[in-house]
């Protein structure tokens, strides 16, 4: 909680359970509330769609990394129109359910931590292999290694 990035897509996706609860109030709205049906018809276009037009840019500005927001601007410009609104959602959707079933396997079925820990152990504890096979390394991008355990070569 609060450390992983990838996993602050509240209010409109929650990867483990505990991220319900925010200090005394519990969080719960339609997008969590129909998570299971939203999750690969909406969840991931919405998603993808506030990381591209609103975080990464918002990112950038506050880290000064003007070239990137320049790039950012271009990649926008060009395809946007030239697919079409309409090829643009769609191809934005595929991307976005995409990294949301990278992101779902490899964090779901783990504990959620508020403890302060060194960042290394944290990794440890905190992030799952998911069995190599030649399609699943081309699937995942190879994102399925994330932790070897020394336990393996024991």
């Amino acid at each position: 909680m609060k450390h992983d990035v990838d996993l602050d897509t509240l209010p409109l996706l929650a990867f483990n359970s505990k991220v319900f609860k925010q200090g005394d109030k519990s969080v719960s709205n339609f997008f969590l509330r129909h998570q299971s049906i939203l999750f690969l018809t909406v969840d991931g276009l919405l998603v993808f769609l506030l990381w591209k037009w609103y975080l990464c840019p918002r990112y950038a500005w506050k880290k000064k990394a003007y070239s990137d927001l320049f790039f950012m601007f271009i990649h926008s410009l060009i395809f946007v129109p030239y697919l079409g609104i309409t090829y643009y959602l769609v191809a934005t959707w595929v991307g976005g359910n995409y990294m949301l079933l990278n992101f779902a396997l490899s964090h779901t079925h783990l504990p959620v931590t508020e403890e302060p820990k060194h960042w290394v152990e944290y990794c440890l504890s905190h992030t799952a292999d998911i069995q190599p096979s030649w399609w699943c390394d081309w699937l995942m991008g190879y994102l399925n290694y994330q932790v070897v355990s020394s336990e393996k070569y024991l």
